[in-house]
C-alpha cells in the first residue's frame, strides 16, 4: 500500500482515566512467572479506553527501515553484554503509564521487559513505569528526583510532546525543559532515549504536529541520545495494515491499546537488542522470575 491511510477512525471518544504511582516491573528469566504488581492494586488500572483485540491474526508490522541507537546506549550494552542487572525507567504521561491498556501488564513498559528478556534470557531486567497520565515536560521534571532517579537507572525512556502539542505549549518553553531533563539524566551517567509522538487521529489533526516532530528530533541530534521515533514506527504500521490499523488505537482515538502497545514494546526492544548485539558469554543462569511494587 503507497499510501497512508487516512486517520478518520469511527472509534467512540472516552477520556482516560487517572494512573497512580508507577508500577514496577522485576522480570526474570521465566517468562511464564513473570508478572506486574502495581502500588495500588485497586486503583491502578489505565481505563482509558477498552483493548481492541484484531479480528484478524496478523504479526506485528516490521518496520521499513531499522531503528539505529549505534553507540547512543553505552550503558545498557555494557550492562546485557557481561550479564549484568538492568533497569529502566520510563517517563511519560498516559501513553507511558497506559491509558487504553486493559491490564498493566499490557503497557508498553512491561512488555518491554518482557521482550527484552526473550532476547536476553538469563538476565535481571527491571522496568519501572513512571507515566502519569495528562502530564507536561514541566511536571515530569519535577517527579525526576522520586520518580526516576531514587531507582539509579542505567536508561532512562523519556515519551514527550504530545500533551504540549494539543495544550498547545511554547516551543521555547518545550524545548528548555527537555534540556534541563536531558541534563540532570546524563549527569547521572545514565542512558537516555527520547520517545516522539503516537500516530494517532487526535494527533494527525493538531496543527503544530511537524514542527513539534522537528522540535524532539532536534534535541535528540543536538545532544547525541537515542530517539524512538515512535510517530514514523505507527505511521508505517499503518500504511502496511490500511483499514486494520483502526484496531490498534484506542476509542478515545488518542491513545494505544493492548494489541499497539505489545508491538511498541517488541519494536524497542529489536532497537535495542540491534545497538546491544547478541548476549555475551557471561550471561547469567535462569532464575525464577520475580515482581515487587512499591508504596510511597
Amino acid at each position: 500500500m503507497s499510501a497512508v491511510p487516512r486517520l478518520r477512525l469511527n472509534l467512540r471518544r472516552r477520556r482516560a482515566g487517572r494512573l497512580s504511582a508507577p508500577a514496577l516491573l522485576l522480570a526474570g528469566a521465566l517468562l511464564a512467572g513473570t508478572t506486574i504488581l502495581p502500588r495500588d492494586s485497586a486503583t491502578a488500572q489505565p481505563r482509558g479506553g477498552a483493548a481492541v483485540p484484531p479480528r484478524v491474526a496478523f504479526q506485528c508490522p516490521t518496520p521499513s527501515r531499522p531503528i539505529r541507537f549505534d553507540q547512543l546506549l553505552p550503558r545498557v550494552a555494557a550492562r546485557l553484554r557481561e550479564g549484568r542487572p538492568l533497569t529502566i525507567v520510563t517517563m511519560g504521561s498516559s501513553s507511558t503509564a497506559g491509558a487504553g491498556a486493559s491490564s498493566i501488564q499490557t503497557t508498553y513498559p512491561a512488555r518491554l521487559g518482557i521482550e527484552l528478556l526473550q532476547r536476553y534470557p538469563g538476565r535481571v531486567i527491571k522496568v519501572i513505569n513512571s507515566g502519569t497520565n495528562g502530564e507536561e515536560v514541566d511536571a515530569m521534571l519535577k517527579r525526576f528526583q522520586r520518580e526516576v532517579f531514587a531507582y539509579e537507572p542505567d536508561l532512562v525512556i523519556w515519551q514527550i510532546g504530545t500533551n504540549g502539542l494539543l495544550r498547545n505549549v511554547e516551543a521555547q518553553r518545550f524545548e528548555a525543559g527537555v534540556r534541563s531533563g536531558i541534563a540532570r539524566i546524563r549527569s547521572a551517567d545514565t542512558d537516555v532515549m527520547l520517545m516522539d509522538l503516537q500516530f494517532v487521529p487526535r494527533v494527525e489533526e493538531a496543527p503544530g504536529k511537524q514542527a513539534m516532530l522537528a522540535h524532539i528530533e532536534a534535541l535528540a541530534r543536538e545532544h547525541g541520545i537515542a530517539l524512538f521515533p515512535r510517530h514514523a514506527v505507527m505511521r508505517a504500521w499503518a500504511q502496511a495494515l490500511g483499514d486494520d490499523y483502526a484496531q490498534m488505537v484506542s476509542p478515545d482515538r488518542l491513545h494505544l491499546n493492548d494489541f499497539s502497545y505489545h508491538c511498541l514494546a517488541a519494536a524497542l526492544a529489536n532497537a535495542i537488542a540491534a545497538a546491544v548485539g547478541p548476549p555475551g558469554p557471561t550471561a547469567q543462569t535462569p532464575a525464577t522470575a520475580a515482581a515487587t511494587s512499591e508504596t510511597r
